[in-house]
């Protein structure tokens, strides 16, 4: 039931939570998540590049198994990093049959390259013997994404981006809307 406020983000796997397993995140509020800009450049050359790793969110940078509930964040990212989202950055569930994030909100501004998102950057899942797959049953439900996303990339083919979540294969949304502008 608390509000945190002004939460400043600086690194790889950035959030309130860097890394995460079987956590559950519930009635939690962030407002003014932002990152410092970490943008990397190449040398001589003025052009944003996409990040090779890490995740940036307000809640989560990369989890594994976690869910949310009655959660919600007011964003102003800007990231080079893989994978941002306005809640999860990246998240990896071990479980097909998983109800990822119910009732949930994100507002504000996301600027990223390669998997971007208003609630979530990347969603996939786990076989036993350590391969990663698409998702097949993550359930969304009764959440929405109010943002304007920028994404800066050196190849049109890296960006994979949507208002709710940046990159996955059969997610379950149920209920949910988004607003806002994406700029490629």
């Amino acid at each position: 039931g608390y509000t945190i406020s002004n939460l400043c983000l600086d690194g790889e796997a950035m959030g309130l939570f860097s890394w995460v397993k079987g956590s559950h995140f519930k009635n939690m509020k962030i407002v003014n998540a932002h990152t410092k800009d970490n943008h990397r450049t190449e040398e001589n050359n003025s052009a944003k590049l996409p990040g090779n790793g890490g995740s940036t969110a307000a809640f989560v940078g990369y989890g594994e198994d976690c869910s949310f509930e009655n959660c919600s964040a007011t964003v102003n990212f800007k990231s080079s990093n893989s994978a941002t989202g306005g809640l999860i950055g990246s998240v990896v569930l071990k479980n097909e049959k998983y109800s990822l994030m119910k009732n949930c909100h994100v507002s504000g501004t996301i600027t990223g390259s390669g998997y971007t998102g208003g609630l979530v950057g990347n969603i996939s899942t786990s076989l036993s013997d350590g391969e990663y797959m698409p998702a097949h049953t993550i359930t969304v439900e009764n959440c929405s994404a109010d943002v304007e996303i920028v994404i800066f990339t050196t190849s049109i083919e890296s960006a994979c981006v949507g208002g709710l979540i940046g990159k996955s294969f059969g997610v379950k949304i149920v209920n949910c809307h988004t607003k806002g502008s994406i700029n490629v």
